[in-house]
């Protein structure tokens, strides 16, 4: 998911409202009570240079990620940038692992 947040909505306001809003929409939709989000998110910022390439890979993440772990396929955005989750701030070295 690529969003752009203003700096005036934390970033764990606006995936409270992207869980919320979706959940609602699937229970509504198809009338299953199966459907749940993970614990916790990962957040990536990123400069708007970048813009094309994280959009490529949004559209092609289904294709992407098969046969890969999570920690493979977020590699090239992870390095060097802090993934922020509701369990605390992790580097770049524990995203990896």
């Amino acid at each position: 998911l690529l969003v752009s947040i203003p700096p005036t909505l934390p970033i764990s306001k606006a995936v409270q409202l992207v869980k919320g809003g979706s959940s609602l929409w699937f229970h509504e939709t198809f009338r299953r009570s199966a459907f749940a989000w993970q614990d916790g998110y990962g957040a990536f910022t990123v400069s708007k240079s970048q813009l094309p390439d994280i959009i490529r890979y949004v559209e092609r993440q289904r294709e992407h990620h098969r046969g890969q772990t999570f920690q493979e396929s977020t590699g090239p955005f992870s390095r060097g940038m802090v993934s922020i989750t509701t369990r605390g701030i992790c580097g770049d070295e524990s995203v990896r692992r």
